[in-house]
């Protein structure tokens, strides 16, 4: 069995619309390269609405990730492995030997007033998994529908999902999933991780916030500790388009 990656986007949609199929786009690309033997599935999705919302479109869009994420786990076999993450990712170096760890599910942690992020999370399938996952839909379906509740977890934890996985966090063996923790500037290199890139060191690099900004800029100051992770997103776009067209001759 394939190990398989799982990811979604939201084109034109909401602030960071215009940028998402150019970020997803790289992921894909530098997934074929680094992740040969896996099936990769990068899928625009539509937002919904037809649940109680504060109207903020990123807690929507993250609602909708969760909940494909969710579907992914509970249609695959039992004892597939999983990565599910955002799109706005790139993967700089094979990924294939985190399998040799033993866990259930793998999230990314920091050492950060955010104590992990949420865009990057290994799951082997099973019936613990697969019931954590139901859990982490209606512990964000109870946050979204009460911002009070979600203040004070986003407080701690960030985002929306990210939110609702912090809520989960201390009654994790109730579910009887073996969660481990392995380290955002290796497995999901964002802010408090930007300045450690190394390029034989870092896996995936998450473009997000500042780094987005930057990598979208046209002639812009760009921070020092961001340029070479900006120079090294720009050349994968032009190889992922520049391999676009190859195919199509």
């Amino acid at each position: 069995m394939r190990p398989r990656l799982e990811a979604v986007w939201f084109k034109g949609e909401g602030p960071n619309g215009a940028s998402y199929e150019r970020l997803a786009r790289v992921l894909e690309y530098t997934a074929s390269v680094h992740c040969r033997n896996w099936d990769v599935h990068i899928h625009h999705v539509s937002m919904n609405v037809n649940y109680k919302t504060n109207g903020i479109h990123s807690h929507i869009s993250n609602t909708e990730k969760l909940i494909h994420w969710a579907r992914a786990i509970e249609r695959a076999e039992d004892g597939a492995e999983v990565l599910l993450m955002d799109a706005d990712m790139m993967i700089l170096r094979p990924i294939d030997d985190i399998w040799d760890l033993k866990f259930d599910m793998a999230y990314t942690t920091k050492n950060a007033k955010l104590p992990f992020n949420g865009g990057v999370v290994f799951v082997r399938v099973n019936a613990h998994t697969k019931t954590f996952m139901a859990a982490w839909i209606d512990a964000n379906m109870q946050l979204i529908a009460s911002p009070a509740d979600h203040a004070k977890w986003r407080h701690k934890f960030g985002g929306m999902n990210q939110a609702a996985f912090g809520l989960l966090l201390p009654r994790i063996h109730d579910y009887k999933v073996h969660l481990i923790e392995i380290p955002c500037k290796e497995w999901n290199c964002e802010q408090s991780a930007w300045h450690t890139y190394n390029p034989a060191f870092t896996r995936i690099v998450h473009i997000k916030s500042g780094l987005r900004r930057a990598v979208m800029a046209k002639g812009s100051h760009i921070e020092t500790e961001l340029l070479p992770l900006v120079h090294r997103w720009r050349e994968l776009e032009k190889e992922a388009h520049d391999s676009e067209v190859r195919s199509k001759k």
